[in-house]
């Protein structure tokens, strides 16, 4: 929906990868879904961009952490 304000970078990149779709509102989610569901060239497509973006973003977590130890003092 239009509310991601707190994953704003995310969900842009994602929809840009092709691995995400915006709706406005639950009618537009079921008529979407509905399409998705029936288009299975358009799910798999969907499905391997999804997976791809997933893959292309693992290890944020570990990258912070390292920075993080880089400018804390050590203890």
């Amino acid at each position: 929906g239009p509310h991601m304000y707190n994953f704003a970078e995310a969900s842009r990149l994602a929809a840009a990868a092709g691995a995400a779709i915006e709706v406005a509102d639950a009618v537009m989610l079921a008529e979407r879904a509905g399409q998705l569901l029936s288009d299975q060239a358009t799910l798999a497509r969907m499905s391997q961009a999804a997976l791809a973006f997933s893959r292309a973003h693992q290890g944020a977590t570990a990258r912070n952490l390292a920075i993080c130890k880089r400018l804390l003092p050590p203890t």
